[in-house]
């Protein structure tokens, strides 16, 4: 009996962390999706399997790293408030950023400017990969929270910014190195 105990404490403790994990922020997107001002975007699994299953160019570097990133992508759940209801956009950035256990991110980027703030953090996996990737920007008339899921190498998104050349994701190519 002792050991039957045991084991399902064991295995409780190894699968519940990693079910908890993959809910951070599915609470406060939960309490906002539907709600007056806001639009949710929720992109399963199901339709990442479908993307990667679509035939692309294998000559076209640029369509074979999106697709390699795509394959590891889980999830996606997107939150935008624009007005129109009763929050203010700092307030749900203040609230979302509480969402977020501190212990399990870490920032990866930070932007504070006079009317905007970006954060962006991020969930180690295994070395050089990350499990989460969290997105909140606040700035004054809008609110955006991102959450995108996976097993997402830090390498491939170092080489989708070096695409985006000029977009303003220079801060990310520097990932190609880190956790390894």
């Amino acid at each position: 009996m002792k050991r039957l105990f045991f084991l399902l404490v064991l295995g409780l403790s190894l699968v519940l962390p990693q079910h908890l994990m993959a809910q951070t922020g599915n609470a406060f997107f939960d309490r906002y999706s539907g709600q007056d001002g806001f639009t949710a975007i929720n992109i399963t699994p199901k339709m990442f399997e479908l993307i990667a299953a679509m035939s692309i160019d294998a000559e076209d570097p640029e369509a074979q790293a999106i697709l390699e990133m795509i394959e590891s992508i889980e999830g996606l759940n997107v939150l935008i408030y624009e007005g129109g209801g009763n929050a203010s956009p700092r307030s749900l950035f203040q609230e979302a950023r509480k969402s977020v256990p501190s212990g399990n991110f870490e920032e990866l980027m930070t932007v504070q400017g006079d009317e905007e703030q970006v954060h962006i953090l991020v969930e180690d996996g295994k070395p050089g990969y990350i499990k989460q990737l969290v997105l909140m920007v606040d700035d004054q008339d809008e609110f955006v929270f991102l959450t995108l899921r996976g097993n997402i190498e830090l390498a491939q998104i170092a080489k989708l910014a070096k695409m985006a050349d000029g977009m303003g994701l220079d801060a990310l190519e520097n990932l190609e190195g880190v956790g390894q």
